[in-house]
């Protein structure tokens, strides 16, 4: 409706503004009446609207004409039975420019700034009618314009159901394609666009079909948008996600998939990966080629063969052919083999399959196969994966495989504001007494970018593994608090302590094990700062220790006679030229040496040379196991 139509030319200007200020209150009770068709409001049934004042009369002049008669007021909307609705008994623009709803059951709502500014400030004036000291508006162009503003904020609200008002109060119901407030939404994909005014950067939450993950995540003009989660005060931020725990991924692509169980089978199996629970997101496709195993057997002998013959496997499709090597043989016909090259299939041969080479002909062969980690190749990458996908094996008549598939990159995980020695905590509980980490990590290299050592902990295959990165040689550290102990565990269970390091204050000294190449020895020796380093061999109680073979058996054993021995025997290499010397040692100024063979075993010492002439020009002096003194008589 046009400012035109409602007044008369020749009109006053303050019948024009009373017409004008009758048409705003129109319009405003139009765009509350929007915004409340967004809300679910109980409350009494609706009351008929207030009607308008009837149009002052213009004044006379001479010879004047009537003013215009007033329009009648708007009916207010009746409320509906059953779940109660609210009418609308006012609405208008407050100071700061915002839709004040005020609704027949009392109740008030601000609406926000759903009022372009202009036309907000445009309004206010009208309503006052020019204020004390505000003069009246006698531009009727301008209170024209503010009138096409707001019919066309009406319009446009209408239309766009509120859409991108985010500073409405909406309880419940339905903008554009998104349910907020509902429980049971029809079916289909819902997004809702969540942002400040005026801001570049935003959120969307997005709803998912039937398999199909709900998803939050950031957009915005900016290439890079983080999205934080954010608690007040001391809240946790839970994530409670069942059975299938917490996934983090920094990527949406399958980049490896890695077998855990080889499996057993007559043919090549099929790989299944599971697709992307996010909306839009393409399933990854892979293909897995196989080896021979030590399972495939002789299934005809053939003749004329020898041990030792290599054959090759004839058939199928392969990047390397397995090659058997045979075993035995009877009478030239093979009776068992050995698989000498596993090779890389993507199409297997039929079984049983014949094979070149070797001495004799005829020879044919179940074969067997199994996967290896290496011989998955992804043809199809996918996208939208949130979350790990799970891979299944189907055909290839036999069973057993198992692998899983990394998304992504490495995952990075950056606690926010931490800097210098700060740490990352992760806590294992929330009570009050025992709201301490369970695990910290941290920093102290803050300034170095290339030579920052971190470690990696993975799964590899049926095993964990610590590993140190980062520099070229990177050492582990493994340190106990105060002067706690070092304890290496088995049994997850028991926790059955295998070794213990324990601790010596200020220690200098330490044992280092060293392996060795093939044809080397590994080696326990002792190392520090001081320049000669004894290694003392310790046992509980009066036993001592034993040195023993491969097989278990004893080589060498070393006993206590008791807890407080103060004697001891004592081995001395020599340098060359000179005979080293097995001797005793201890706290008594003088001490035997005892050689005590058993049974009635002797003590075999030295070479018999005979002489018949050679004649005895002294003795020796030892003691026999009696301890009684005896001579040896020495000749020459």
């Amino acid at each position: 409706m046009q400012f035109k139509d409602l007044v008369l030319a020749e009109a006053s200007t303050e019948a024009k503004v009373a017409a004008l200020a009758v048409l705003v209150d129109k319009e405003l009770v139009k765009l509350a009446e929007i915004v409340l068709s967004t809300k679910k409001l109980e409350g009494p049934k609706g009351e008929q609207g207030l009607q308008g004042p009837k149009g002052e009369q213009g004044d006379r002049g001479q010879d004047g004409s009537n003013g215009l008669d007033g329009r009648d007021g708007v009916d207010g909307k009746d409320g509906k039975d059953g779940q109660n609705g609210v009418g609308v008994s006012n609405a208008y623009v407050d100071f700061d420019g915002s839709l004040v709803i005020e609704l027949t059951d009392g109740r008030q709502i601000n609406a926000g700034d759903v009022v372009p500014e202009g036309a907000a400030d445009k309004i206010k004036l009208v309503k006052s009618g020019g204020g004390n000291s505000q003069p009246v508006l006698d531009d009727i162009a301008a209170l024209e314009a503010a009138v096409a503003a707001l019919q066309a904020t009406v319009a446009t609200y209408g239309t766009m159901a509120l859409q991108n008002k985010t500073s409405v109060d909406i309880e419940g119901g339905t903008i554009d394609n998104t349910v907020i407030g509902g429980t049971t939404p029809a079916a289909g994909t819902f997004t809702t666009l969540i942002g400040g005014k005026d801001q570049v950067n935003y959120g969307q939450l997005t709803g998912g079909a039937t398999t199909k993950a709900v998803e939050f995540k950031s957009l915005g003009s900016d290439t890079n948008v983080a999205l934080a989660i954010r608690t007040q005060g001391t809240g946790a931020i839970d994530l409670a996600a069942g059975s299938r725990g917490v996934n983090i991924s920094n990527g949406g692509t399958v980049t490896a998939i890695t077998q855990t169980a080889g499996g057993t089978y007559t043919s090549v199996p099929t790989v299944a990966i599971t697709a992307p629970t996010t909306a839009g997101g393409v399933q990854a496709t892979a293909t897995v080629s196989v080896q021979a195993t030590s399972g495939t057997t002789v299934s005809s002998g053939g003749t004329g063969y020898t041990v030792g013959d290599v054959l090759t496997v004839s058939g199928g499709t392969f990047a390397a052919a397995a090659v058997l090597t045979v075993a035995t043989v009877s009478s030239g016909v093979i009776t068992s083999i050995t698989v000498t090259t596993a090779g890389n299939y993507s199409v297997t041969p039929s079984n049983p399959a014949s094979v070149t080479g070797g001495t004799g002909s005829g020879a044919t062969f179940t074969m067997q196969w199994t996967m290896r980690s290496g011989t998955f190749v992804i043809t199809n990458a996918g996208s939208g994966y949130v979350e790990q996908p799970t891979v299944t094996f189907s055909g290839g008549g036999g069973s057993g495989a198992a692998a899983y598939a990394t998304v992504g990159s490495g995952a990075v995980i950056r606690a926010l504001g931490v800097t210098g020695t700060q740490a990352l905590d992760f806590h294992g509980s929330a009570s009050a007494s025992n709201n301490v980490p369970i695990l910290r990590l941290r920093d102290f290299n803050t300034t170095s970018t290339t030579n920052s050592g971190f470690v990696l902990i993975q799964n590899n295959n049926g095993y964990s593994q610590i590993v140190a990165q980062g520099p070229t040689n990177a050492n582990i550290n493994i340190a106990s608090n105060g002067i706690g102990a070092i304890n290496f565990n088995t049994n997850s269970t028991s926790e059955t302590t295998q070794m213990r390091v324990s601790n010596t204050a200020s220690a200098v000294n330490y044992v280092q094990v060293t392996g060795a190449a093939t044809g080397g020895r590994p080696v326990i020796s002792t190392q520090g700062s001081d320049t000669n380093i004894n290694l003392t061999l310790q046992s509980k109680g009066s036993f001592g220790f034993t040195l023993q073979n491969s097989l278990g058996s004893n080589s060498f054993s070393v006993t206590h006679a008791n807890n407080s021995s103060q004697n001891y025997l004592q081995a001395t290499a020599s340098l060359l030229g000179s005979a080293p010397s097995l001797s005793s040692q201890g706290s008594d100024t003088n001490i035997d040496l005892t050689l005590t063979p058993k049974g009635t075993g002797l003590v075999r010492f030295g070479t018999r040379t005979a002489s018949a002439d050679a004649a005895i020009t002294g003795y020796i002096e030892i003691k026999d196991s009696g301890g009684t003194t005896r001579r040896l008589a020495i000749i020459g």
